[in-house]
């Protein structure tokens, strides 16, 4: 008995406390059935839902104003690559000689990796 209960208490919670997105007037829900059904609308409709959800709509700027908020946070937290020295350097393998070689001397037998 109590075990049932307890699982009872889980369904039920998980029930009452799932997050969904209930969105008055959603462009998306006046679509018709078989525009529905594609995978290609379900895939839209999950990103922009997300981004849209309390007026319907995403405000013309945001995207940009995204991206100053983005660079604004690099610079603050020391992430932004603002100094004469901060210039990325490649530390892994070398192509070596031995491509030198190939690609100098034998043009018709040489390939990049």
């Amino acid at each position: 008995m109590k075990n049932l209960l307890i699982v009872l208490f889980v369904l039920a919670s998980g029930v009452i406390y799932s997050q969904d997105l209930k969105i008055n007037d959603n462009p998306y829900d006046k679509a018709d059935n078989t525009t529905k059904s594609r995978k290609a609308f379900q895939r839209e409709r999950w990103f922009y839902e997300q981004r849209m959800f309390p007026k319907n709509f995403i405000p013309k700027g945001s995207y940009e104003k995204a991206l100053n908020q983005r660079d604004l946070m690099r610079r603050q937290n020391g992430f932004s690559m603002t100094s004469p020295f901060d210039t990325w350097l490649n530390i892994g393998p070398t192509t070596g000689f031995y491509f030198w070689l190939l690609k100098h001397y034998f043009k018709n037998g040489y390939s990049q990796i």
